[in-house]
């Protein structure tokens, strides 16, 4: 029978004479098999080998998911954002929340200069294209782009326009901004 129990890292395993060090799992210079992760220990005697199965998987973004995130800078091609949420996930991230949108992948328009399309502080749902080597975004589907903006002047939160398609209105300063609005704009986010 095989033998299972929760072991956290570090935890002597057994020796290399007993185990094959698998998944999870390292040796030490004195030939000690210990866990590398929080996880279930799964060793079968008639395997000899010794698995850790983790039990807190690490939260990972993959090409396909939706993400909310912040927009801080506008580059010369590339619009920064510091991903705040993965849609349908609780946990946070366990990597760099950084990511770009390059501007080919903006709108399925032709875009010259990101900074009309959106903004520092800009809160955008967007889809992950691109993990490795860097995280890249996209927002050219009708449901990605600018989610929540606020006034370039006052700061305050901006509704969509009654007057002009993908415009928005601050009724304070009485002025007009246009984005990149995702068809979910002025609908609940909810970012941490």
């Amino acid at each position: 029978m095989a033998e299972s129990r929760v072991v956290i890292p570090g935890e002597e395993l057994g020796t290399v004479e007993m185990f094959e060090p698998g998944e999870g799992t390292y040796v030490t210079p004195d030939g000690r098999v210990r866990a590398a992760v929080y996880g279930k220990f799964l060793a079968d005697p008639r395997e000899l080998k010794a698995v850790v199965v983790p039990l807190n998987r690490p939260n990972k973004l993959r090409v396909g998911d939706v993400v909310y995130g912040t927009l801080f800078d506008n580059k010369t091609g590339l619009s920064l954002v510091f991903i705040e949420k993965v849609e349908g996930r609780d946990r946070a991230l366990a990597q760099d929340n950084f990511a770009a949108i390059h501007i080919a992948d903006a709108a399925d328009h032709y875009v010259d200069d990101l900074s009309q399309e959106f903004r520092p502080s800009d809160i955008l749902r967007a889809r992950v294209v691109m993990v490795e080597p860097t995280l890249r975004l996209a927002t050219k589907e009708p449901e990605f782009g600018v989610v929540k903006a606020f006034c370039g002047n006052c700061r305050r939160p901006l509704e969509l326009s009654r007057r002009q398609r993908d415009a928005l209105w601050c009724e304070h300063c009485k002025r007009a901004e246009t984005r990149k609005l995702s068809t979910w704009y002025g609908k609940p986010v909810l970012v941490p």
